[in-house]
């Protein structure tokens, strides 16, 4: 459950060094947390990490293969799905897929270069629905009742 809290930025500098290292380290799990639920709808693909954001069917690279693994292959952490997309136009390599079984049922995107990459909210990466506070807040608490 996401809680809300709001701190203005002398009440956070006035707090002790404990409750500061309790707030920021929430506020690090809380980015976690809400990383899961965020896909991303491939446009030209320059702005999605190729290892950590939600761009597969699959999830995220770094669920299934090893940093290591993507830097032996001239990658690295910050690489785009562009740049990743640019080397593997024909598909996934065979040691790739040997490696990571997951990885023959994702399909990789088509790039379109006159679009942007679009960030959507858990089921709606293959929909239309762009991300909104409304709709991350409905997949947490639910609908709200209007009171007359």
């Amino acid at each position: 459950m996401v809680k809300t809290c709001l701190f203005t930025i002398l009440e956070f500098l006035g707090c002790s060094s404990e409750h500061k290292v309790w707030v920021l380290a929430n506020m690090m799990n809380l980015h976690l947390e809400m990383r899961r639920f965020v896909n991303v709808r491939i446009g030209d693909g320059e702005i999605t990490n190729a290892w950590e954001d939600s761009w597969l069917s699959c999830g995220p690279l770094s669920t299934f293969t090893q940093y290591r693994f993507m830097y032996s292959c001239s990658f690295t952490r910050t690489t785009s799905v562009r740049h990743l997309l640019d080397t593997f136009h024909d598909g996934w390599p065979d040691d790739w897929t040997n490696c990571f079984p997951l990885l023959p049922s994702a399909a990789l995107p088509f790039v379109d270069c006159a679009t942007t990459d679009v960030y959507c909210w858990d089921i709606d990466a293959g929909g239309k629905e762009d991300f909104s506070v409304q709709r991350a807040y409905f997949s947490f608490i639910g609908p709200l009742t209007i009171v007359p």
